[in-house]
């Protein structure tokens, strides 16, 4: 921003708009019973918004600072490693989640797309948004917990 700026620029807000939008439509593919490669698989077809370069999708159990983790029973401790459902078998070899978990209802997740779109003089390469939040998977679908936060940007002089 130039020191005189107030707000970001119109296009950095529909960029914002647009960012919100994908997160919808992979929001839409989370269904009671699909595995993490099912609903990883399943995003890769969706048709990408005008101005969207490229995006995708990621989402994991909820970051370490939620301390504790029930899955069958047992409580884990924040010691205890909790790797994304699409995190891939081998790739965090202790985790107790992996891609092929089956997605449940009242699970919580770590909500992560990363999307790259076009922005008039931010170059061809675009601007990157990656918008994190914690969800929650219910019989209502994926609802988001704070989704007001991601609905403006935030500017820091």
């Amino acid at each position: 921003m130039q020191s005189n700026e107030e707000d970001v620029p119109d296009d950095l807000k529909n960029a914002l708009e647009t960012v919100n939008q994908m997160q919808d439509l992979f929001a839409a593919e989370f269904r009671l019973g699909r595995t993490g490669k099912e609903i990883v698989a399943s995003s890769k077809k969706i048709e990408l918004l005008p101005g969207v370069i490229e995006t995708e999708l990621g989402f994991h159990p909820p970051p370490m600072f939620i301390r504790r983790f029930l899955l069958g029973g047992y409580m884990f401790s924040h010691k205890t490693y909790v790797a994304g459902m699409t995190s891939g078998p081998g790739y965090y070899p202790t985790s107790i989640v992996t891609n092929n978990h089956i997605l449940y209802h009242n699970t919580l997740y770590a909500f992560e797309p990363h999307t790259r779109i076009d922005v008039g003089g931010w170059g061809p390469n675009g601007v990157e948004i990656g918008i994190g939040q914690i969800v929650v998977f219910s019989e209502g679908g994926l609802r988001y917990l704070n989704r007001p936060q991601n609905s403006k940007w935030h500017i820091i002089k």
